[in-house]
């Protein structure tokens, strides 16, 4: 089938250009949570790339925001980085109870990629519609 086929190489591409675009954090999480998701039965075929975990966050990065500044929990965290130029022991250590306020730029790595191939998207699918539907008059 030539739709599903130009879908599939639609959303692979996108998919490719959307982890080139993700931010790299120190884990690597986001990008292992990106992957693609490729739906095709009787009624519709749909692709689509999608953020598996840590909605909240990809959604934060993706869009950016600010507002109102909310507290922080009293909590432990563990101290195991360099610390002026020496390597510390790892250290737990008590967080105060605090106020923050989210200042962060949108960094797009979603939105961008979709609206840069969209052209390619409308060409491939109306060529693969227009296929699909001179086969069927054929017949």
């Amino acid at each position: 089938m030539k739709l599903l086929s130009a879908i599939e190489d639609l959303t692979q591409k996108l998919l490719a250009r959307v982890l080139a675009a993700a931010p790299k954090g120190q884990t690597g999480r986001l990008e292992r949570s990106i992957h693609a998701q490729i739906f095709n039965d009787k009624t519709k075929v749909t692709g689509r790339v999608v953020v598996g975990t840590d909605l909240a966050k990809a959604g934060a990065l993706e869009y950016g925001g600010t507002g109102e500044p909310f507290k922080v929990k009293a909590h432990s965290a563990r101290l195991d980085h360099v610390f002026r130029n020496k390597l510390a022991s790892p250290l737990d250590v008590m967080v105060a109870a605090h106020s923050r306020q989210l200042n962060m730029v949108a960094r797009r790595f979603l939105r961008d990629p979709a609206a840069a191939i969209e052209p390619e998207v409308v060409s491939e699918l109306r060529e693969a519609v227009n296929q699909t539907v001179g086969e069927s008059n054929s017949e």
